[in-house]
């Protein structure tokens, strides 16, 4: 929102020296302003008129890493009034006048009140690539039903990095195959106001435009949310189609001086891919929460039998049994690993997954 405040009150200012120029041929510049600020020459709500509709949503959060990352969670300064200082801050600065952007702030206060009323005070938290992406696909449905044909999108780092995962360039070497069984890609990020220019249509982006000095030298992981935006751009393999779902699973630990015992839990985006139009080859791959891959080579099997047994009820717990290839070797897997109640139920759910990817699904009679 500080930046959206930034970046409105900067165009309104350049907006302004190019009309004052049209009708008072010299009579403001930048390197002058302060000298006519006050004068005949601008009123005081100058560029009003050109102020567009400012909305403020809860789907371009960044991911959640901590309580810095949710309006008002820190206990510290109210979010509504650090953007109102930031505001000042700019009207100062460009307008010499504290005030000069009162209706941008109070479009953003507006909206931002009735965003947190909506979501119940930013519910739920993105803390998780699997439910940072299905945020972005929210966004993109809203985008999908507004009338507004030109949007300036201001978001984070991480979400631009998610929302145009199958865009950026890739960080080091392309390679569709990995990218394909994980569901990630490892990218090239946008560097801190950095610009994307894209077209929308029909629920995905296309066209992309970045800038190579809006992007930074540094790779990171970025989930790939749009199946139809990796496929059309050639980063993942023709023919193929995948699924993710994010599981609880058990993890052994050893306490100091004891023995080792089962702890709940560390969370894994689990990515289960086919290859439709070849030799139907089916995969079991998993990364992190954030979608980042630990050792490609031991982080994923070709199928060659899957099975889930339901084991519990509350919470959702399952022993999930694989057999398969990896590195040209026979292997298996036993994991015990919990879901929400949701994986079960939808198209996305867990017993049609299993199905998809020749696999069975054992459920207890709850």
């Amino acid at each position: 929102m500080a930046t959206a405040i930034i970046f409105l009150a900067k165009a309104k200012q350049l907006i302004r020296d190019k009309e004052g120029e049209e009708f008072h041929r010299g009579a403001y510049s930048y390197e002058t302003r302060g000298t006519v600020i006050g004068d005949d020459y601008f009123a005081h709500d100058f560029g009003e008129d050109h102020l567009p509709e400012i909305r403020i949503h809860a789907d371009l959060r960044e991911k959640y890493g901590s309580e810095s990352d949710k309006p008002g969670a820190d206990g510290k300064e109210d979010a509504m009034e650090y953007v109102r200082r930031i505001a000042e801050a700019c009207g100062e600065r460009w307008f010499v006048d504290k005030n000069a952007l009162d209706k941008t702030y109070q479009q953003i206060q507006k909206s931002y009140h009735a965003e947190q009323a909506r979501t119940q005070g930013w519910s739920p938290d993105p803390t998780d690539g699997f439910q940072f992406a299905e945020q972005i696909r929210r966004f993109k449905e809203y985008l999908t039903g507004i009338v507004p044909k030109k949007v300036f999108i201001v978001g984070h780092n991480a979400w631009s990095r998610f929302a145009f995962s199958s865009f950026m360039p890739a960080a080091g070497t392309e390679d569709t195959e990995r990218n394909i069984r994980f569901g990630s890609r490892k990218v090239l990020p946008l560097r801190n106001v950095g610009l994307i220019q894209a077209q929308f249509q029909n629920g995905v982006f296309s066209k992309v435009k970045i800038n190579p000095e809006d992007l930074s030298g540094s790779g990171k992981w970025a989930v790939l949310v749009c199946e139809r935006e990796a496929t059309a751009q050639g980063v993942v393999p023709a023919g193929i189609q995948f699924n993710q779902i994010l599981i609880w699973k058990e993890k052994m630990i050893r306490p100091p001086n004891k023995l080792q015992v089962w702890s709940p839990y560390r969370r894994l985006i689990v990515t289960l891919a086919v290859n439709a139009s070849g030799n139907g080859a089916k995969t079991f791959s998993w990364t992190d929460k954030w979608g980042a891959i630990d050792n490609a080579a031991k982080d994923s099997y070709e199928i060659r039998n899957l099975s889930v047994r339901q084991t519990k009820t509350e919470p959702l717990t399952f022993n999930l049994q694989i057999t398969g290839v990896q590195g040209g070797k026979d292997v298996s897997k036993n994991w015990n690993f919990a879901v929400k109640d949701s994986s079960l139920h939808g198209s996305h759910g867990l017993p049609e997954l299993l199905h998809k990817y020749a696999g069975d699904l054992e459920v207890l009679s709850l």
